[in-house]
């Protein structure tokens, strides 16, 4: 698969647990490398978690499989959440949830989306990516570390389909840190304003013919004049952050 497959299928509806294991698991860590779990239900086996789950507004917890990273297993799960659910909303008592799955787990890929043909609008077909990981040193589950990447119809997915090429590209040679590397908030903040001063040069350059040049120092220098101030082009830099917002 190619980068805009990879885009296309995160930018497509959820295709079930499977397809993501095709798309994403098999090709990042290997097939042979996979331990099928046969998709058994945590709330019939784990009721404890019944509780949780029904104020989430969560129908079933399906643990799928795993893979190893280093020595630890890397879970993966697939959420089940109803109608009433708003999956860009709905954040503290999925939250809460993950919190308890993590007493018991130390790294983990967690899949939400609604029921199939459950969906009478594009938004109920969005799905939710999450990785999880709480470290050694991290005896309270609060401070697991948690990424959220929102995917399906409607969402643009670059950065999300960027993250999982950086790992598919490693072919198989994982580690925890390329993982929390790839889907990090710092690494998202450095690639967005990188880009964003580029195309802020770019923008500038057209509008006055002159081009921002970051010299060895780090301090600005001109091209062939300097670039005017932001703060008089503070309409010119609001235009270029709506424009690399709605890219991402």
């Amino acid at each position: 698969m190619n980068k805009n497959s990879l885009r296309t299928y995160l930018s497509s509806s959820y295709q079930g647990a499977r397809s993501f294991l095709e798309h994403i698991i098999h090709p990042i860590f290997g097939k042979e490398h996979f331990a099928d779990e046969y998709e058994a239900e945590i709330l019939t086996n784990q009721p404890e978690y019944e509780g949780l789950a029904a104020a989430a507004g969560i129908q079933s917890i399906k643990q799928v499989g795993k893979v190893y990273v280093g020595v630890e297993p890397l879970q993966i799960f697939d959420i089940t959440v109803g109608s009433q659910v708003h999956m860009a909303r709905n954040r503290v008592g999925i939250q809460q949830l993950i919190r308890r799955i993590m007493d018991t787990h130390s790294l983990a890929f967690m899949l939400f989306h609604y029921e199939d043909g459950g969906a009478e609008s594009q938004e109920s077909w969005e799905w939710r990516f999450t990785f999880c990981h709480k470290g050694a040193s991290q005896t309270d589950t609060t401070s697991s570390k948690r990424f959220t990447f929102l995917l399906g119809p409607g969402q643009h997915c670059r950065t999300a389909t960027d993250n999982f090429q950086r790992l598919i590209d490693k072919r198989g040679v994982v580690e925890v840190k390329d993982i929390e590397d790839a889907f990090s908030v710092e690494a998202l903040n450095k690639e967005f304003f990188d880009k964003y001063r580029q195309h802020y040069a770019t923008f500038v350059e057209y509008i006055t013919g002159k081009r921002y040049v970051k010299g060895v120092s780090g301090k600005r220098s001109k091209s062939p004049s300097p670039m005017p101030s932001y703060g008089s082009s503070s309409v010119g830099m609001r235009s270029v952050y709506v424009i690399m917002s709605r890219s991402y």
